[in-house]
C-alpha cells in the first residue's frame, strides 16, 4: 500500500487502523480500507440498478476476497452436515506453526492442512453465553429444545445460508454469498497469513452499509474504561467523600462552614471525574507496543492526516 501497488483487497488509496486489547490483554486491529475506484454508497446503488455487468464485477470481486465457508465447499452446507471438527488431542494449534514457504516439500499439501484447520479454530462459531449477554429481560437465549437461539445471537452468525451474492429488494443492501451456517466473513489469505481470526466487511449501500457505519462510528468513539471499572471508581469516590479523613480539616459538623448539599455534589463530580480520568488500565502487550514504537508512539496506522472535528461547533452550526 505504501508504493502504490496492490495489496489482498486490490489498490488502496488510503486506510486507518487502530489497535484494542481485548480484557485479558490481547491486542488487535480494527482497520478501515478506501478501496480505489469504490464509489460512495448511493452511486453504488444506482449503477448497480442501472448497470448489471458492473453488478456482477462487484459480486465476483466481493467473493474472490471474502470467504464464508470452509475450504473444499463448493456449495451450500446443510446445517445437519455442518459439524465442528475437534483438533486431535497434543496437535498443537495451527496459529504455533509456521506458516508453509512455496519452496517446502509438499507445499499445496501443508498449505491446505494448515487453512483448513486455521478455519476450524478461528472462523467456526460456535454460540455461547456471551452472544446473548445484550438481549432484553423479557429474551431467552434457549429455543424449546434446550439449544442456542441463532437468529438472537449478537455476532449476527444467524445460521442462514445463500447459494449466491443477491441484493436484497427491501434494503438494496448487498447479500454476500454464504455457503456455510457457522463460518464468519474472513479472507483466507490473510488467516494463513495472520494465524488467526479476521472479519471482513464490505460498506457497500442500503442498511448493511448503514449499520456498520454506525458500528464503526460508536466503536472508535467508545470508551477505553470498562463499565465495571467506571462503577468501582465511582463507589470508590463516594466512599472518600463521605470518609471524614478526606474531608476539609476546617469542616465541623454544626458550624457555618459546614459545606452546603450543592457544595457537597460539586465536590463529589468532581472527584468522580477526575478518579475516571485517572482510571486507565494499560495491559502488559500493550505497553510492549509502545515501548516497541517508541521512535512515534501510536496505538493507530494510517497513511493520511485528518482534520480534527470540534462536534459542539458543528451541531451549533
Amino acid at each position: 500500500m505504501a508504493n502504490g501497488g496492490h495489496g489482498l483487497f486490490g489498490k488502496v488509496d488510503a486506510y486507518y487502523g487502530t489497535v484494542e486489547t481485548q480484557q485479558r490483554g490481547s491486542l488487535h486491529l480494527h482497520m478501515l480500507l478506501w478501496i480505489s475506484g469504490a464509489l460512495p454508497p448511493q452511486a453504488l446503488r444506482d449503477t448497480m440498478e442501472s448497470d448489471s455487468a458492473y453488478k456482477l464485477r462487484l459480486f465476483s470481486y466481493l467473493e474472490s476476497v471474502i470467504a464464508t465457508s470452509m475450504p473444499g465447499d463448493r456449495g451450500v452446507v446443510k446445517p445437519s452436515k455442518a459439524v465442528f471438527v475437534k483438533r486431535p488431542t497434543g496437535e498443537p494449534h495451527p496459529s504455533t506453526l509456521r506458516c508453509p514457504h512455496p519452496d517446502d516439500t509438499n507445499f499445496q499439501e501443508q498449505w491446505s492442512a494448515q487453512l483448513k484447520r486455521l478455519t476450524y479454530d478461528s472462523h467456526y462459531h460456535q454460540h455461547n453465553s456471551g452472544c446473548y449477554k445484550n438481549l432484553k429481560p423479557s429474551q431467552s437465549p434457549f429455543l424449546p429444545d434446550g439449544s442456542y437461539n441463532p437468529a438472537l445471537c449478537r455476532m449476527r452468525m444467524n445460521g442462514v445460508t445463500r447459494p449466491e451474492t443477491v441484493i436484497d429488494p427491501e434494503t438494496g443492501s448487498i447479500l454476500l454469498r454464504r455457503w456455510h451456517p457457522d463460518i464468519n466473513q474472513h479472507n483466507r489469505l490473510l488467516t494463513m497469513l495472520a494465524r488467526g481470526n479476521n472479519d471482513v466487511k464490505f460498506i457497500g449501500s442500503g442498511e448493511g452499509a448503514k449499520a456498520l457505519t454506525y458500528y464503526v462510528t460508536d466503536y472508535v468513539t467508545k470508551d477505553n474504561l470498562p463499565m465495571e471499572d467506571i462503577y468501582a471508581a465511582l463507589v470508590k469516590t463516594v466512599e472518600r467523600v463521605r470518609d471524614p479523613r478526606y474531608q476539609d480539616p476546617s469542616f465541623v459538623v454544626g458550624k457555618e462552614t459546614e459545606p452546603t448539599s450543592l457544595e457537597r455534589g460539586r465536590k463529589l463530580l468532581r472527584r468522580a471525574c477526575n478518579s475516571l480520568l485517572a482510571s486507565r488500565e494499560i495491559a502488559a502487550q500493550e505497553a510492549a507496543m509502545f515501548f516497541e514504537k517508541k521512535d512515534s508512539p501510536s496505538d493507530h496506522y494510517t497513511n493520511v492526516s485528518f482534520a480534527p472535528l470540534i462536534w459542539g461547533n458543528f451541531w451549533r452550526w
